[in-house]
C-alpha cells in the first residue's frame, strides 16, 4: 500500500477530519507510536494486542481509507483551473486498494 508521510499517520491516529482517534490516542501518544512503529497498520495491531485500550473492529480499514483520503484528495490547481486529485489514481492502484479493504 502506498501511504501517507508519519505526519499523516500522526494525524490519522491522533484524530482527523476522516477518522476519530482511538480513544485515549493523542497527538503526544501517536507521536510516540509512530516514531517507534512507523506504520499505522503496525500500530493498531500493537494497541490491539496490548489490550488496554477498545480498538473497534473495523478501525484498521477505516485508517486506510484515510490513507486513501490523504493520498487522493482533490486540491484546487491553478493552471487548470479545476480540482484535481493530489496523487492520481489509477485503475491498479484502485483495484489493489479494493482489495484491501
Amino acid at each position: 500500500m502506498t501511504s501517507v508521510s508519519t505526519d499523516g499517520v500522526r494525524c490519522i491516529l491522533s484524530g482527523c477530519d476522516y477518522l476519530a482517534s482511538i480513544r485515549g490516542i493523542g497527538l503526544k501518544i501517536a507521536h510516540g507510536l509512530v516514531a517507534s512503529l512507523k506504520s499505522a497498520e503496525k500500530i493498531v495491531r500493537r494497541v490491539k494486542l496490548e489490550g488496554k485500550l477498545h480498538v473497534p473492529d473495523s478501525y484498521e480499514m477505516h485508517v486506510h481509507r484515510a490513507n486513501l483520503t490523504f493520498l487522493h484528495q482533490r486540491v484546487w490547481d491553478p493552471v487548470l483551473k479545476a480540482l484535481v486529485h493530489l496523487n492520481p489514481i489509477t485503475v491498479g492502484s484502485l483495484v489493489l486498494n479494493l482489495c484491501m479493504m
